[in-house]
């Protein structure tokens, strides 16, 4: 069982981090101030989405609690969503600056979500050794 809680606290501490950082980057986006680290920011996030690809299933093996399950999938489906209408509006060249805000607005809700989620689980998994 020490596994398991060791892989969850990591995992849960490195979505805190991705959170803030996805936070960070979409803010800094919203004010349209330019980001030095865009690119090994992507980078990171491609690899934590194929960290949650691989995480979702060894949470099921561990027998991890079923809330925990739901962590993945939320920022699994958050990230597809956002590259696949990222990649929408870049093949439709849509020039609107609207739809832009608004998909990083949302980017800044689904970080938001993500860090508060994981917060929670933090607040109510037990990650004490006695098992």
């Amino acid at each position: 069982m020490h596994e398991k809680k060791g892989f969850l606290k990591v995992y849960l501490i490195l979505m805190v981090i991705f959170a803030i950082l996805q936070f960070t980057d979409s803010i800094l986006g919203l004010f349209n101030i330019e980001n030095p680290f865009v690119i090994i920011l992507s980078v990171l996030v491609l690899l934590f989405f194929i960290f949650n690809v691989i995480a979702w299933p060894l949470m099921y093996r561990y027998g991890a609690e079923k809330h925990v399950y739901l962590l993945p999938i939320l920022y699994i489906s958050s990230y597809l969503f956002l590259f696949v209408s990222s990649l929408v509006l870049i093949i439709a060249q849509v020039k609107v600056a609207y739809a832009w805000v608004i998909l990083t607005a949302l980017s800044v809700v689904f970080a938001m979500g993500l860090l508060g989620y994981a917060l929670y689980l933090f607040k109510i998994v037990d990650f004490s050794e006695e098992d």
